[in-house]
């Protein structure tokens, strides 16, 4: 299978992408087209393949241009390139967006490519000599490690043809094989909700209950005797279960953070059917990474022919060779013994919190097994926000009624000619997209998985990002009904127009959306909704030593 990686167009603008022979390239052309625009065709260059795919079929597409495809969210460009490039950016895609009857494009978008070719080469045998195509390198597993040397290991060298761009470089690795052990697995759908309560929470608190209301859910309180003033609930725990033939029961996994919570799970939790797990470091730093906002885990999923019926967990790193923040070892390691649920290790470092739970999230489809991934997407809140300049409300205003922040007026208009927080947001962009990348090929998903929900971050002190106006995806998901931190975003005939997009991309697959105003309990401290709640879910009904890890 063909690695693959996503490429983000903007109608009116030249993107430049570098290609790697050997790999598909991606690129949404929906979310990329102006307002008004129905259809699209499209040029490339000869050494160029492109072919449209709608609905999981690709269809080849020629180079001269004249063929016109409908605009739709299931649509999607795959591109490859059979050989380097001359110079940089020498080989191009244009998009030419239309009307539904236009003639003359309503407006473009360009694709500039580089194409290189890169091999790793490795001493798969030992025996001194690196060879380009021994075939025993296809039994090693690759862990680029930065250039020091593992115990064991093998050389690799990497070599490029074709002028790489001065954004590009090249790092020798050492590779070696992995192995682990099977202990400790989380859980799945809703059961009952934990919610801390604290003095300056008591509206959240009251959207909470009547949310929970209208599902089968059990709320239990956490109130401040237990939480000391720590609001952070999801991150201090996380609920699973251990099973054997003859008996299962809940377990609680206790986080390394120990915030004023840490007590709670030994204390409220702890007892003869209700487990208690944890893994502390000896020398190791801990981070905020180390919270549990910082571990998820997918619903089933099957990628490339293997079935993982009880999901795989998902946890935030630093960027590979960044020497940043990542999960401390010892809870990396148990996560890895558990083997039924391989974890995939994302790129959460770009957030100044660097929690996954920030940037997706998964709603199910009700009535159906099938789910959706939910990805915070700043594209997406861009594309929505110049769709309503367009239609003559550039002038809406953000934080409408919440005194301070609504006395800034903030408005569409000002926020698309901020060129600093553009130029930031597109930076972002490209984080998210490295992480759908991992997603699609880790979890076996296509773009049709993956539903958009407009986010904007804005970056601190440390050029790290945090949101500018509270983040969707960071919501509860209790069965079909979401409970979705409020926007706040700019009112269109007295109406979010951010809530109003949401709730046109959720509902109709049957899911119900209540918005939660958290934007003084937890928002202001760098948190949403799900941050501050948890939920003890049921078991999956797949046993576990059924699975071949």
């Amino acid at each position: 299978m063909l690695r693959e990686r996503t490429v983000r167009l903007q109608y009116g603008s030249r993107v430049e992408a570098v290609y790697v022979l050997g790999t598909y390239l991606w690129t949404d052309v929906y979310s990329a087209a102006p307002a008004g625009a129905q259809t699209f065709s499209l040029k490339h260059s000869e050494r160029v393949q492109v072919e449209v795919v709608h609905d999981r079929q690709p269809e080849e597409v020629a180079a001269d241009g004249k063929q016109r495809w409908p605009l739709s969210p299931s649509t999607t460009l795959r591109l490859t390139m059979s050989q380097a490039s001359a110079e940089a950016s020498s080989d191009k895609v244009t998009i030419n967006y239309y009307e539904e009857e236009g003639v003359t494009p309503i407006d473009q978008a360009g694709l500039f490519l580089t194409a290189i070719e890169i091999s790793l080469d490795v001493d798969a045998d030992r025996d001194g000599v690196v060879e380009k195509n021994n075939p025993k390198k296809t039994r090693f597993s690759a862990s680029v490690i930065s250039t020091s040397w593992a115990a064991g290991s093998s050389t690799t060298w990497s070599s490029t043809r074709a002028a790489l761009p001065s954004c590009c470089s090249l790092w020798k690795a050492c590779v070696f094989p992995t192995r682990a052990s099977r202990a400790w697995s989380p859980s799945t759908s809703a059961c009952w909700s934990i919610w801390p309560s604290m003095k300056d929470n008591y509206l959240f608190l009251k959207e909470v209950k009547n949310l929970v209301e209208k599902t089968n859910c059990e709320l239990k309180v956490c109130f401040q005797y237990m939480n000391r003033g720590d609001r952070w609930i999801q991150d201090e725990i996380e609920f699973g279960y251990i099973e054997a033939p003859h008996k299962g029961f809940p377990v609680v996994l206790d986080s390394p953070r120990d915030g004023n919570l840490k007590d709670f799970p030994v204390k409220q939790l702890l007892g003869p059917d209700f487990g208690y797990v944890t893994r502390e470091p000896l020398f190791e730093p801990v981070t905020s990474l180390d919270s549990f906002g910082n571990l998820e885990v997918s619903p089933p999923v099957t990628v490339n022919g293997k079935t993982y019926p009880l999901g795989r967990i998902l946890i935030g790193s630093s960027f590979p060779l960044s020497g940043g923040r990542r999960m401390t070892k010892v809870v990396r390691d148990f996560l890895q013994a558990q083997q039924v649920q391989a974890p995939v290790e994302l790129y959460s470092d770009w957030l100044t919190v660097g929690h996954v739970d920030e940037f997706m999230t998964f709603v199910p489809i009700p009535g159906t097994k099938e789910f959706r991934m939910l990805m915070a997407s700043t594209s997406a809140c861009y594309k929505l926000f110049r769709e309503k300049q367009k239609e003559g409300h550039g002038e809406a205003i953000m934080f409408k009624g919440l005194g301070g922040m609504s006395s800034k007026r903030i408005t569409i208009n000002k926020i698309l000619s901020n060129e600093s927080l553009v130029q930031e947001n597109q930076y972002f962009q490209r984080c998210l997209d490295w992480n759908r990348d991992i997603l699609k090929k880790e979890l076996g998903l296509m773009e049709q998985d993956i539903i958009d929900l407009p986010a904007l971050f804005k970056m601190d002190e440390d050029r790290q990002a945090r949101a500018f106006f509270p983040n969707m995806v960071n919501m509860i998901v209790l069965s079909k009904d979401l409970g979705i931190p409020k926007p706040f975003g700019p009112q269109v005939e007295e109406v979010c127009c951010l809530e109003t997009h949401v709730r046109s991309l959720l509902e109709p697959l049957g899911l119900c959306c209540t918005f939660v105003d958290d934007i003084s309990a937890y928002h202001k401290f760098l948190g949403e909704v799900h941050c501050g709640t948890n939920v003890r879910r049921k078991p999956f009904p797949f046993k576990w030593w059924h699975m071949v890890p």
